[in-house]
């Protein structure tokens, strides 16, 4: 499997722990509270909101001590009949302690009944989201989000891409849930001109078909913008319905070209976003504009060398290592392998949301494996964490059949293969991969025409079957994507994509060989 130049979330909670903390607080607290102010003791006989405020005080360097008073507080009898924001305050002082303290079912408690307290503050809704999601209540986080998106529109600044990916991708949530999160965010324009936008519009369009919604369907696919999504509307023939393909509108190459101004536009307006560099360096990717986006991730990298500490070029500094990503993607498609991975080791070694760099660290050892460096790859995978995702996890599996088939270990490759099958919902692709590796080209086979026969599904199979940009395989890739070819020319597999869709080709990196 190639290296992806597309942007994966591999933690599981996707706002980090230090931002959790930083919204916690709520903006009810006073300005330096709960943490800048110096100990001192806390009057017992004083009103209940002058006792909250040296709480706040005190939470800082003495948090046990802090939640002890606190607890007493909140059973006070005159508690209940404080206003809504000297309780909304106790409450957020509550969820901020219990962060610090890595209490996640207490700070969920916390965060529920801050929200009771007062429902208005925009700030509360996506922790408590958050919350949710790690505590596995899937729904009641995507109610929170619908809540926040509905009743405060604009919400890029909030709401993190990695949530909602995971939300709509991993959760398996049930319909009514989806489809009221779909549209909420497409209602609001979350993500406008941006890929997470279009791929919202498309999975909405996806829906609303399925459902017998055919007019709603129409109207929504002329939402997708995004050259990716596109390619899915062209390749099933279930949407040659609701779209004109030779319309401009549904010219991938054209939408390529767009997506790359537009981002650019993006960009351009909000410079301090690294986020939309990125993504504008994707978009390049995508386009097939190679040199141009190995030339653009240098001039970021450049200009971050050149910032001081303090006066930092960008509000989210932690996007360098998907820059960093970025620029190794170009190298190896630019036939630079070895500049690839060292930009990966650079990368790798940054922290990812407080911790290990999953992301990086399995990018790295995907690209060691895919060179038929199996030793480097088993080294680098020993700095991964406990913390991944389901994906990750996926990944990571992936990566140990890798070396298991390179090393010999039989053992060990049927170890990583039961698990890739057991779990191969999650990631189609890498169980596909694992097979091609192998040489089971019958079950790929039946595996292709499984995905292809449900509506659902079948969009993931028809892309990996276009024809788009393609560059030369590293060494350990090549047997597998000769396989995978072969698979591909098999008359049953023509058969079973000619039922449900088309091949075309196009001027984009797309397809199962280029992710």
């Amino acid at each position: 499997m190639r290296l992806s130049h597309k942007i994966v979330f591999l933690v599981v909670i996707n706002l980090s722990f230090g931002q959790l903390c930083a919204h916690a607080a709520g903006p009810h607290a006073k300005a330096g509270s709960p943490m800048n102010r110096m100990v001192v003791e806390v009057d017992p006989e004083a009103p209940l909101a002058d006792q909250l405020d040296s709480m706040f005080m005190i939470a800082k360097s003495e948090p046990v001590r802090a939640r002890e008073l606190l607890e007493r507080l909140l059973v006070d009898p005159r508690f209940a009949a404080q206003h809504k924001g000297v309780r909304h305050d106790a409450y957020s002082l509550s969820t901020w302690l219990a962060l610090q303290e890595g209490n996640y079912t207490r700070a969920l408690a916390s965060a529920r009944q801050r929200k009771a307290a007062d429902p208005d503050v925009r700030e509360d809704w996506y922790p408590l989201a958050t919350l949710e999601y790690e505590a596995g209540n899937r729904e009641a986080s995507v109610l929170a989000i619908i809540h926040l998106v509905r009743t405060w529109p604009v919400q890029e600044d909030v709401i993190d891409t990695g949530l909602v990916s995971q939300l709509l991708y991993q959760s398996e949530l049930p319909a009514p849930a989806r489809l009221g999160l779909l549209e909420a965010l497409t209602q609001a324009d979350w993500m406008q001109g941006r890929s997470q936008n279009s791929s919202l519009w498309y999975e909405l369009t996806l829906m609303q078909l399925l459902a017998g919604r055919v007019g709603q369907a129409r109207e929504s696919a002329q939402h997708v913008d995004s050259p990716e999504s596109i390619v899915k509307l062209r390749s099933d023939r279930q949407f040659d319905q609701l779209i004109d393909r030779n319309a401009p509108r549904f010219d991938v190459g054209l939408a390529a070209k767009n997506q790359v101004e537009t981002l650019q536009r993006l960009a351009s307006a909000t410079p301090d976003s690294l986020q939309l560099r990125n993504e504008l360096n994707d978009a390049m990717l995508t386009a097939g504009m190679t040199q141009a986006a190995l030339h653009h991730a240098d001039l970021i990298l450049s200009e971050m060398a050149q910032m001081a500490e303090e006066d930092a070029l960008f509000t989210d500094m932690d996007a360098k290592a998907w820059t960093m990503n970025n620029r190794a993607v170009a190298l190896r498609r630019l036939g630079r392998p070895e500049e690839a991975i060292q930009q990966l080791e650079t990368a790798s070694r940054l922290d990812e949301g407080g911790g290990a760099n999953v992301s990086q660290i399995l990018n790295l050892a995907q690209l060691y494996s895919s060179m038929g460096r199996p030793q480097q790859a088993r080294a680098t995978m020993l700095r991964l964490g406990e913390a991944l995702s389901p994906y990750g996890k996926m990944v990571k599996a992936s990566t140990e059949h890798r070396i298991a088939v390179q090393t010999g270990d039989d053992a060990a490759a049927r170890e990583a293969m039961q698990y890739l099958r057991k779990h191969r919902s999650t990631s189609h692709s890498l169980y596909l991969w694992a097979l091609l590796e192998t040489g089971q080209l019958d079950q790929a086979a039946e595996l292709l025409k499984v995905l292809l026969a449900s509506p659902d599904d079948r969009s993931e199979a028809l892309g990996w079957a276009q024809h788009s940009i393609e560059i030369a395989p590293q060494a350990a890739d090549v047997v597998p994507e000769a396989n995978f070819k072969a698979v591909l020319a098999r008359p049953d597999v023509v058969a079973a994509i000619d039922k449900v869709g088309h091949v075309e080709r196009y001027p984009i990196f797309v397809g199962y060989m280029n992710n």
